[in-house]
């Protein structure tokens, strides 16, 4: 079993060094040449699967740095930015000022046509490839012991959150009307919730659960009331005039492997994504459905 393990891992090393190596030397810049104001990859939101934008930042940025130079890209540093407002991001797309960017599901679907982004692939995270959103509240919230308590209530969100995102998300079973209070980070949503500051608050499954593993003492302060319709996750996405084709498909390829390289994998396990997928547009459009 070992033998036939190792024996896979050099073929997809060979295949590697001939394929993404081979690409690299004929054609090796990647990323657009250095210029102001040019992002290379843009993070909306602050913060996904982290509990800070500045250290999901970080681990974008380093993991990134390593794909790239993988790939044989000649540049020793990339630009990357936190956007925790959806309009400033799609300034900046407009004015060809951002190469690629993680994005919400939201922030694709208003902005699709628009700007004519294209996905290039999606997360896994935690062997997932699609995730659900958990509305939660204070264990001692005398008011709020189900869903349909949180009519016209308070609702802490992530900033990504807007009503548009939270209509598409909810079930059945999820109030309609209710005051959306959008945090700086995810870990503000928790605080603001158990604090009082909202009567409840909603996020990725995968991050609450990871919040309580860091910090087993609150566990019997938070009661989980439901969960949203499923989403892919988060996507990576770019404009079709900014990144050619070709571009494109190189990208692919490095997202889709690079997982498999220590270095990488490292900083990823970090993020708790686990790997790549491609998704089209309408993968990403349907998903909550």
């Amino acid at each position: 079993m070992f033998l036939v393990g190792l024996m896979s891992s050099f073929s997809w090393l060979r295949n590697l060094v001939c394929g993404v190596f081979l690409v690299g030397s004929t054609f090796a810049q990647i990323l657009p040449p250095p210029a102001d104001e040019m992002i290379d990859f843009a993070l909306m939101g602050g913060a996904f699967f982290t509990t800070r934008a500045e250290v999901e930042k970080d681990l974008y940025t380093k993991a990134l740095q390593a794909m790239f130079k993988l790939g044989g890209e000649r540049r020793q540093s990339l630009v990357v930015e936190n956007f925790f407002d959806e309009k400033a991001l799609y300034e900046q797309f407009k004015q060809r000022k951002v190469f690629m960017a993680g994005v919400s599901q939201q922030f694709f679907a208003m902005y699709r046509e628009d700007l004519d982004l294209v996905p290039l692939v999606a997360p896994i995270v935690e062997g997932k490839k699609r995730q659900r959103f958990v509305i939660f509240t204070r264990v001692k919230h005398e008011q709020v012991k189900t869903l349909s308590d949180l009519q016209d209530k308070v609702l802490a969100t992530p900033m990504y959150m807007n009503r548009w995102f939270y209509n598409l998300s909810r079930t059945d079973e999820m109030p309609r009307l209710v005051q959306l209070e959008r945090m700086p980070e995810s870990k503000s949503v928790i605080m603001a919730t158990l604090y009082g500051q909202a009567d409840a608050g909603m996020l990725w499954e995968s991050f609450l659960d990871n919040f309580l593993q860091l910090k087993p003492h609150l566990v019997d302060q938070i009661q989980v009331l439901g969960e949203s319709h499923s989403w892919i996750q988060p996507p990576i996405v770019c404009r079709r005039a900014v990144v050619s084709k070709k571009r494109r498909e190189r990208i692919k390829k490095l997202f889709l492997s690079a997982n498999e390289i220590t270095e990488i994998h490292t900083y990823l396990g970090l993020l708790e994504i686990t790997g790549f997928h491609e998704v089209s547009g309408d993968d990403i459009i349907r998903s909550w459905k």
